[in-house]
């Protein structure tokens, strides 16, 4: 059938530099056998896009262009074949080529939905390719509900001034939902270097709206912006600046200013390294909700080392570890913090066919400790406050198209500390609607 495609194998390059030697071996003996097949039946389609699929597999991408060329000989009105003799020539750098290839399948009669769709994505890539500047970018906006919404204590019962109290429970855990909406642009700029270096931009929005706890809402802009430099094959530096304001409810919480570097290594096709470092100035801003809000003000310092490892095509692990160190002006609220994130997340088929585009799960496990430099006065002279923070989050992307996904997200979270004011937990549910342009 010509309905198998191409398109995945000339994404992710030649199969024979990714499988062992058996699964060459294999691909070998099919390519023979339809070669044979052709020259017995010259004329069979199926026989010659089948002996194409398996040419590009190998890598031989000329003999894979030669074929699909041949059966538009026999018949030109193959939109599909037309696909994927510019995602050929895209993959061995003739953009100009691919691009007649692409234009002229979508100037076909009944051209399939899942064709167009692709033929236009290539389009785009080819346009960004060719432009020294790039813009892409994301929306995303849904609904979540929290069980600990306020971030309360569990218990009615905490520390003031070295001696237990009681709260009113109004004050302690409170459920809600809120409506959310974040979004995201990055433009990129082409240095025109042969390294294929390059300078981009980032600019990050989100804002919540709380159904009841409205004291709540939130709202964060941020900027960064830097080069990202090759400074050895497979190894990139990206130096940053970085700015942002962060609302709760109609006042200003407080604004961020500083900057910092991030060095990437490829270590081979399925493995990658980072690590980054963030030093950023927070100046925090007193209001009648947070009268006391500036006596966080400080610096902030942050290293993270992070590794990601793809053994498969459609399977991704993650680790990732940092040390934060907050300062402030009450030695309170200064404190050290130390995490690791481990992460899988699978890529598989729609279930029943129900969209033509892959779907993704994702299990993420996190854990924190912050340790506080002194005791507060107000809550217990004596006692230190030392947290260990657990989040285990599980999503999954219902994708609907290449650029437009349902979003779903569970997430369980606990904070246990040497002080009851600050032991609380949260369950955390999450849907929304996710378009990436």
């Amino acid at each position: 059938m010509l309905l198998l495609p191409l398109v995945a194998p000339l994404v992710a390059g030649p199969v024979a530099a990714q499988n062992p030697d058996p699964e060459r071996a294999a691909l070998q003996q099919r390519y023979d056998a339809l070669f044979e097949q052709m020259l017995a039946n010259p004329a069979d389609l199926e026989t010659m896009f089948a002996f194409a699929e398996t040419a590009a597999a190998l890598g031989n991408y000329d003999q894979a262009i030669s074929t699909l060329e041949r059966m538009l000989m026999f018949n030109p009105n193959l939109p599909r074949v037309r696909l994927e003799l510019g995602a050929l020539y895209l993959r061995v750098g003739a953009p100009e080529a691919a691009r007649a290839y692409f234009t002229q399948a979508l100037e076909a009669d009944d051209v399939p939905p899942p064709v167009r769709e692709r033929v236009q994505a290539y389009l785009e890539q080819i346009d960004r390719l060719q432009s020294r500047h790039w813009f892409g970018g994301s929306v995303f906006a849904g609904l979540r509900f929290q069980t600990n919404a306020n971030a309360g204590p569990n218990s009615t019962r905490v520390r003031v001034g070295g001696g237990d109290a009681f709260l009113a429970d109004r004050f302690t855990a409170d459920e809600d939902f809120n409506a959310f909406l974040s979004g995201a642009l990055i433009h990129r700029y082409d240095l025109d270097t042969k390294d294929g270096d390059y300078w981009e931009s980032r600019l990050l929005g989100y804002g919540s709206k709380q159904f009841d706890l409205s004291d709540l809402d939130l709202a964060v802009i941020e900027g960064e912006t830097g080069p990202r430099l090759t400074i050895v094959p497979g190894t990139t530096l990206r130096p940053f600046g970085l700015a942002n304001t962060v609302m709760l409810s109609e006042d200003q919480l407080f604004t961020t200013f500083g900057g910092g570097f991030e060095v990437e290594h490829q270590f081979n096709d399925s493995t990658l390294g980072f690590a980054r470092y963030t030093g950023v100035y927070k100046d925090f801003h007193n209001s009648s909700e947070n009268p006391t809000a500036n006596d966080q003000t400080g610096a902030e310092h942050e290293i993270r080392l992070g590794f990601r490892y793809r053994p498969y095509e459609d399977l991704l692990l993650s680790a990732e570890g940092w040390f934060l160190h907050d300062d402030s002006r009450r030695d309170y609220f200064t404190n050290d913090e130390y995490g690791l994130s481990l992460g899988v997340q699978h890529i598989y088929p729609a279930p029943f066919d129900l969209t033509e585009v892959p779907w993704m799960i994702s299990l993420t496990a996190t854990g924190m400790l912050r340790d506080y430099e002194a005791a507060d006065p107000l809550i217990d002279p004596d006692e230190q406050r030392f947290d260990r923070e657990y989040r285990i989050t599980l999503a999954n992307s219902f994708r609907i198209r290449n650029d437009f996904s349902i979003e779903a997200q569970i997430q369980r979270s606990e904070n246990s500390s040497t002080l009851p004011n600050f032991e609380r937990e949260n369950w955390s549910f999450l849907l929304g609607a996710l378009w990436t342009f």
